[in-house]
């Protein structure tokens, strides 16, 4: 069995407190055990069956052999601005799908599902023995295959009682897809929905079927699935169980040797010096041909090296043994690193929490470029009026944004998160936004020219880092950040007047004076005397401004504080008193100097073009002919 599937079986641990945790379970101590148990039938007579839904409203009733092969026209019987969940219970034992309608927030249990608008095509292997259906509106999304849905009901019924449900959340049922006021007021609602779930159900490959461990999806890439992720505490990732991913490897005598072992350290059981994984899979489950486990363990399984605890090594450059079902290592280490940080507020570290949110949204992409923007304002704790937005606005949504988080007293974090990012041409705290599409990955094109992956632009951040004392201050309508901090005085020079000063050589003392090479390559000569209005060349005046301390990650409150690396923003001034940023440079912490002998000065950064409504490169959306109005018809 190769190194990394045998490292998956040793990632996945024990579970406390999460979905389905095998202690406090019933019946489903063992993974694989012979006998799986079913959920608990109720009958006609069980007054669980009968009992009134507590605030809801039953609005559509069928059997699934009447919804199979059909498409749901639900417009008659939902009544706009109403939450609307599905029921397992008639799913499982009446082989029906119900709906029922709530005027307020449902305080029944239920769980949300996460998936993408158009998945992975089917497999040929792949079968299908309830059917499918779609439902108006929605029809260029994949089918809803009625096998999914009933198998995440039996796996929140699996050894659970309940007094009513559970039931199941997912936007293409419980959203009126041909009413765009229903759409508009499920968006203000949708963190509330996915923070109350029980639990989030991710099904990466789409709705349609399920996809195993080696088959890559776009699931990662898709903009709302970060609120998806993030909000709620408990996420757990559906695939389809296949033996083949183990293979080579007798897997019911490594589990039966596994079990006897009840250590809980995660490290390899050596025996005969040979390492076998230490106690098997107990945060996955299985049902039949499905199975899941915890999100935040198959990430980490997605992104660690097979060897990490014996030889101490960064991941390799090839993983390619890894399951690759929520994409590769830096979209899944962004992700991971944002789940940490949400889910404790990381030592109380709310700014990196939310660093780690700008990060991991600018690599994903939407059918609407305004939708980049509402499917995360609520990660901040703010909802936006998106009746105010056309959907190609995100440029004056994310002003609005940003002004909000400033209003509010938080820092500038998303310069804080992608400061190293080449500038956009009308709003230079933020980087140039990627291109939005219909399907796949976030694209960008960069200065010269080439369309590459978002992913690589966000390569250039260092892993695991991230700024302290970022400033707070405003953001006005044309997009200018307002705020205050430390600033030495700089000028350009060239080549000749810097020889032998470059991105590797650090600051250099050349005539009395200190130069340094920016992120871009640029040259810049630190005048630490010159006062605001003193004229140094013919050019702009520019400064390099303090905008943070580069920190480490940080693995306990008792860890010695260690003085970071000072960041600093080279900017230039386009117009009176405006200026925007060219580039960045990182000076070492002995060098810090250079930067406190600066003085406090208040600075408006943005521009240098002027914000107009929907500036947005949308090539891809453009050549799409079909109809999106919303996010829910494609994420």
């Amino acid at each position: 069995m190769p190194e990394t599937h045998r490292h998956l079986l040793d990632r996945c641990r024990v579970a406390q407190n999460h979905f389905l945790n095998p202690n406090k379970m019933s019946g489903f101590s063992s993974l694989f055990s012979k006998i799986i148990p079913k959920p608990r039938k109720l009958t006609s007579t069980d007054p669980s069956y009968k009992q009134q839904v507590e605030g809801g409203k039953l609005v559509f009733s069928k059997s699934l052999q009447d919804v199979a092969g059909t498409t749901l026209d639900l417009v008659q019987v939902f009544t706009p601005r109403r939450f609307r969940l599905v029921d397992c219970r008639h799913l499982i034992h009446e082989n029906k799908l119900c709906i029922y309608e709530f005027k307020q927030f449902p305080t029944v249990p239920y769980a949300a599902l996460s998936y993408v608008w158009r998945g992975n095509p089917l497999a040929p292997d792949w079968t299908e023995e309830t059917g499918t259906f779609s439902v108006k509106g929605a029809e260029d999304g994949d089918p809803i295959s009625l096998d999914i849905l009933r198998s995440v009901s039996n796996a929140l019924s699996l050894g659970r009682q309940f007094a009513v449900g559970p039931f199941l959340w997912l936007d293409r049922l419980c959203i009126l897809q041909t009413d765009k006021s229903d759409k508009g007021w499920q968006i203000t609602h949708m963190y509330k929905l996915y923070r109350s779930c029980m639990v989030c159900v991710v099904l990466p490959g789409g709705i349609q079927r399920l996809v195993g461990l080696d088959e890559e999806t776009g699931w990662i890439h898709r903009g709302w699935t970060l609120q998806e992720s993030l909000a709620p505490e408990k996420v757990v990732v559906f695939f389809r169980y296949s033996r083949d991913f183990f293979e080579g490897e007798d897997i019911d005598k490594l589990l039966e040797e596994c079990e006897k072992y009840d250590g809980q350290d995660f490290a390899p059981i050596q025996r005969g010096g040979d390492y076998i994984s230490h106690p098997y899979l107990r945060s996955m489950k299985r049902y039949g041909r499905c199975a899941w486990m915890p999100l935040d363990d198959l990430l980490e399984s997605a992104t660690e090296n097979p060897n990490w605890r014996l030889t101490r090594m960064p991941p390799p450059a090839d993983m390619s043994d890894n399951p690759v079902i929520l994409g590769h290592l830096t979209p899944c280490e962004l992700l991971h690193m944002a789940r940490t940080y949400s889910i404790s507020s990381y030592q109380g570290r709310q700014e990196w929490r939310e660093q780690a949110i700008w990060r991991a949204s600018f690599i994903r992409t939407s059918s609407r470029p305004v939708d980049m923007v509402f499917s995360i304002m609520q990660l901040f704790d703010i909802t936006l009026d998106i009746t105010a937005f056309k959907k190609d606005d995100r440029l004056s949504a994310t002003i609005a944004l940003a002004s909000e988080i400033l209003r509010r007293g938080k820092t500038a974090s998303w310069l804080g998160a992608l400061f190293t990012l080449d500038s956009s041409p009308q709003i230079c705290t933020f980087p140039r936004f990627p291109m939005t599409s219909v399907a796949g990955k976030a694209q960008i094109k960069n200065t010269s020219g080439d369309v590459v992956d978002m992913v690589e632009e966000i390569e250039k951040i260092p892993t695991y880092r991230w700024i302290d004392e970022v400033p707070g201050g405003s953001m006005n309508n044309e997009g200018y950040f307002i705020f205050t901090s430390t600033a030495v005085r700089i000028a350009r020079v060239s080549n000749e007047q810097a020889p032998g000063v470059d991105q590797y050589s650090g600051p250099q003392e050349i005539d009395g004076f200190m130069h340094f090479a920016a992120e871009d390559e640029s040259l810049w000569q630190i005048h630490p005397e010159a006062s605001d209005m003193q004229k140094l060349d013919d050019r702009p005046r520019a400064f390099m401004v303090f905008l943070g301390m580069q920190v480490a990650h940080i693995s306990t409150v008792e860890s010695e504080k260690v003085e970071g690396d000072a960041i600093v923003l080279v900017i230039e001034e386009h117009a009176p008193e405006r200026f925007h940023k060219v580039s960045c440079f990182l000076f070492w912490s002995s060098f810090n100097r250079l930067v406190r002998q600066g003085t406090h000065r208040k600075f408006y950064l943005g521009g240098p073009e002027a914000v107009t409504p929907s500036q947005e490169d949308s090539t891809e959306e453009k050549a799409y002919t079909g109809c999106l109005p919303y996010k829910f018809r494609l994420r």
